[in-house]
């Protein structure tokens, strides 16, 4: 329960605090690039911590899709402030659950590991919300703003769902690169 509850933490709430908060606050662009690095902080944890052997294949790819990027965006859309530095510690927040998913994975089936994230980072930003007093918020959200809610929520659902139950088959250094992609 422990490692579910630290998935659901490091994995569903904190990150996902971080990264709208520097979202707030930076490019979207610049975000997003920072966010698609996900992959080296994971090939990093994987090998450390999972001795998963990075493919040559994987870490060509990865390089070609980081220039990509860079390619992608204007250089000036990438910024170093704090909005950026807080999305970067979200994106290492989500390398390290990956991680951890993944090493749990082999114990546990996919649907456990991916409802502890949903249900424990629920419960954890909630708490946030509760404990800054920002939680009364909710109660002047539109109809229009709960359906967007809503379908987030089914897109995220079925995302997490797929992720859990592929990287519980294959490494998850090759997830992460496929993810990127």
């Amino acid at each position: 329960w422990a490692i579910l509850a630290l998935i659901g933490l490091v994995g569903g709430g904190v990150p996902f605090l971080l990264f709208f908060k520097g979202l707030s606050m930076t490019s979207a662009a610049g975000a997003s690039f920072i966010q698609k690095t996900m992959f080296v902080w994971i090939f990093i944890l994987a090998s450390l911590f999972l001795k998963e052997k990075i493919s040559q294949r994987y870490l060509a790819a990865g390089l070609v899709l980081i220039i990509g990027n860079i390619l992608l965006l204007k250089f000036s859309d990438i910024k170093l402030d704090a909005g950026s530095g807080l999305v970067f510690i979200a994106t290492l927040f989500w390398a390290v659950e990956n991680v951890i998913s993944k090493y749990i994975l082999r114990d546990l089936p996919a649907r456990i590991v991916m409802w502890s994230r949903m249900f424990f980072g629920s419960v954890f930003i909630l708490a946030f919300l509760a404990l800054t007093h920002q939680l009364v918020l909710l109660k002047s959200l539109s109809t229009q703003q709960i359906g967007w809610t809503a379908v987030t929520s089914v897109l995220l659902f079925g995302y997490v769902y797929t992720w859990y139950s592929g990287i519980r088959y294959i490494k998850i250094s090759e997830a992460a690169i496929i993810l990127m992609l």
